[in-house]
């Protein structure tokens, strides 16, 4: 059976959806960054620190991707450039997985979260067989 999963990931913490035939799987995993790394950027003398916080995003990115790199596919949702960054890292590391669905996503709820990744899923696959996808019942919103 195809292993899909989605990611919402930010600089603070990730969020992986396992899709299971009878349900889902969630893990949440703190990036242990605080703080913006743009308040530390331009600040004289402060590139150990930019670097200190740069190799603490790569470890994050790396231990995400450790977590999702069995996956056959991958939606990959977030708010910002982390997302960006990630999917960079992503496909550096392991430049023979398949591409991931890559979309913007603000802060869900893990049901919002396990929507929109079917969604995703099911929005790809009416693509590729010319049909519309059916609209998903949900009382979790979003």
């Amino acid at each position: 059976m195809e292993k899909r999963m989605g990611v919402w990931i930010d600089r603070r913490e990730a969020v992986l959806v396992t899709l299971l035939p009878g349900g889902e799987k969630i893990e949440r995993m703190e990036s242990g960054v605080f703080g913006t790394m743009e308040a530390h950027r331009g600040v004289p003398g402060d590139g150990g620190r930019e670097r200190s916080l740069d190799h603490q995003l790569l470890a994050f990115y790396d231990r995400v991707i450790d977590a999702v790199k069995r996956a056959d596919r991958l939606v990959v949702l977030g708010p910002g450039a982390a997302r960006h960054h990630f999917v960079a890292r992503l496909v550096h590391r392991h430049p023979r997985l398949p591409s991931p669905l890559v979309g913007g996503a603000p802060r869900l709820t893990e049901s919002q979260l396990v929507l929109r990744v079917r969604e995703r899923f099911r929005e790809a696959a009416a693509a590729v067989d010319g049909t519309l996808p059916e609209p998903v019942a949900s009382s979790a919103g979003g």
